[in-house]
């Protein structure tokens, strides 16, 4: 069990998008999914970590899973511990601004 207590985001109906996206996945991507919350939980975010890159004006931070499929997480610091908001398999080069506004609207129910 690690230091920091990570988290899905779930929605009002106690839903949880994130889940349904890591349910998805095939077996090589969950487990990458799985390796990298295990080390939020072990490590939290920290810029010392080559794969978070901080969203800037935000409390956003990206977690980047690089390989044949790059997978992004977005999540965030809370008073609970890490909470994922959002995942999602990147296609193009540049993250979609859809994407990112998911992310924000999801972070304005939890804060």
């Amino acid at each position: 069990m690690g230091k920091y207590k990570v988290w899905l985001y779930r929605d009002r109906n106690g839903d949880s998008p994130v889940e349904d996206v890591i349910k998805k996945l095939n077996k090589v991507q969950g487990s990458k999914v799985s390796r990298q919350i295990l080390h939020l939980s072990e490590f939290g975010i920290s810029i010392h970590n080559k794969s978070l890159r901080k969203l800037t004006k935000t409390s956003l931070w990206e977690l980047r899973i690089l390989g044949r499929d790059n997978i992004r997480l977005f999540c965030t610091e809370t008073k609970y511990g890490i909470c994922i908001i959002h995942v999602f398999v990147k296609k193009s080069q540049k993250t979609r601004i859809s994407e990112i506004l998911i992310s924000l609207s999801r972070l304005k129910t939890i804060s």
